[in-house]
């Protein structure tokens, strides 16, 4: 299965170049981005439906609340909010993603499981832990089952589930590291496996 990265051309000819640029989760809140982009990357938030749920506390329940928003926050070992280096990519070549994401040009990945491997040796080699995967869609009206933080990283409200991203998501093993917006890593050439569309 392919995967496709939507961005600027000259970010993308340095892509096929082998150098990925991750952004620190901390900064996609940024009112600067679409509204595509734009997402609380270290939480989410549910606000269920009091039609359909009810809450309770020391066995009574509730019935005056007109809103209740539940918001599930990564956390780090020290208890801090977890700050880590994300690339998305999305499964489908859709046209709309050009302007959403400000976007020139698209790479296409034709082997995801040789650009898996590539990252993940590539950050092993530097000391960093790295987690790839597809994010999966909440209703953010329905109580979800989030327990723990990979569950955060690795779901989006069902709004973008048009999106049908794919997450690169990258932890240095030293907070000193996450003090940059932005994180290059270079894996190494890519057009054996990747390819302007």
């Amino acid at each position: 299965m392919s995967l496709y990265r939507f961005s600027e051309r000259k970010y993308l000819e340095d892509f096929l170049k082998g150098k990925l640029s991750f952004a620190i989760a901390s900064s996609y809140t940024d009112v600067k981005l679409t509204v595509a982009q734009r997402d609380d990357e270290r939480a989410r938030t549910f606000n269920p439906d009091l039609k359909k749920h009810v809450f309770v506390i020391n066995s009574s329940p509730i019935k005056a609340l007109k809103e209740v928003k539940i918001k599930h926050t990564a956390r780090d070992i020290d208890g801090d909010k977890l700050n880590y280096y994300l690339m998305s990519f999305t499964f489908v070549y859709d046209t709309r993603l050009f302007a959403e994401f400000r976007a020139d040009a698209c790479v296409e990945i034709i082997n995801e499981v040789e650009f898996g491997a590539r990252l993940d040796r590539t950050l092993k080699a530097i000391d960093w832990k790295g987690l790839l995967g597809a994010v999966k869609y909440f209703d953010p009206q329905r109580l979800g089952a989030i327990s723990s933080n990979e569950d955060i990283l690795f779901s989006k409200s069902d709004q973008y589930a048009w999106q049908q991203e794919f997450r690169a998501v990258a932890f240095p093993v030293s907070k000193e590291d996450l003090k940059d917006r932005r994180k290059n890593i270079d894996v190494g050439e890519l057009t054996d496996i990747a390819r302007f569309v």
